[in-house]
């Protein structure tokens, strides 16, 4: 009742509820697509992953099994979760995740993470977002490690407006979904000062540059050396400008013209 507790016994009709169907199948989380039941059986209670497991599809009305699937990576009963986004379903495993067709009820790929005991899954602007690993949800390709992944237990995280957070390590987390780049802690501790990337892709270097407040945009070169300009083009520095963005009259690596 607006966000706040109400102890009151709602009534209740015993008629209307009511089991219409059982079946003896999987243990695990069950996700509905449609007219389907997806839900599938751990091999294990333990971060084992050894072993297989088997997916089922079930009509959400009869409960009759329509289709089984041989997971080829194992699957456990305590640590494994599954999610549906982007017309696909994901299940997370303690080192892996696969991608599986609901359709078609075939798997598409499997890619795996690091071990992580509880390997949350979560579909974040079509992306797959497990053990602090960053996915293209249609390939399986990794895009990005989450700053937090050595961090994680049993984490998941909340998109807002193109954020997301995520707690790990007692310390909550900021990311961009569309780059991925921890972009908050720049914004909070170092707006306006320096960033370095390693990248060969030109259009990856360029959406990063649009996006991230600072005077020095690094690319393929050591942030502390060429921030001072010891390694890039900058006038040889150790008092850097923040410009406007940080609070500061100049952007420069300050030197003697600055001062005229």
């Amino acid at each position: 009742n607006n966000n706040t507790i109400t102890n009151t016994v709602l009534p209740t009709d015993p008629n209307r509820i009511k089991q219409t169907w059982a079946a003896q199948v999987g243990n695990n989380t069950i996700v509905i697509v449609d007219d389907y039941i997806y839900t599938y059986n751990g091999v294990s209670g333990n971060t084992d992953t050894s072993g297989g497991g088997t997916l089922y599809k079930l009509d959400k009305e009869t409960g009759e099994v329509v289709s089984t699937l041989s997971l080829s990576v194992g699957t456990t009963y305590y640590y494994s979760y599954m999610i549906y986004g982007g017309g696909l379903l994901y299940i997370s495993c303690p080192d892996s995740v696969m991608a599986i067709d609901p359709d078609s009820f075939t798997l598409l790929w499997t890619a795996a993470v690091p071990m992580k005991m509880y390997s949350t899954v979560q579909f974040v602007n079509n992306c797959v977002v497990t053990n602090g690993t960053v996915l293209n949800s249609t390939t399986g390709e990794k895009i990005a490690t989450l700053s937090c992944q050595s961090s994680l237990d049993w984490s998941s995280g909340a998109e807002v407006d193109n954020r997301f957070y995520v707690a790990a390590g007692k310390k909550v987390y900021a990311y961009d979904t569309a780059t991925w780049a921890e972009v908050d802690v720049l914004t909070f501790e170092g707006s306006g000062h320096t960033f370095a990337m390693h990248a060969a892709d030109h259009a990856v270097v360029q959406k990063f540059a649009a996006m991230i407040p600072v005077s020095r945009f690094l690319v393929n070169t050591p942030a502390a050396l060429g921030g001072i300009g010891a390694t890039t083009g900058l006038f040889p520095a150790l008092t850097l400008g923040c410009g406007a963005v940080g609070g500061s009259s100049s952007s420069n690596n300050i030197s003697p013209m600055d001062l005229i």
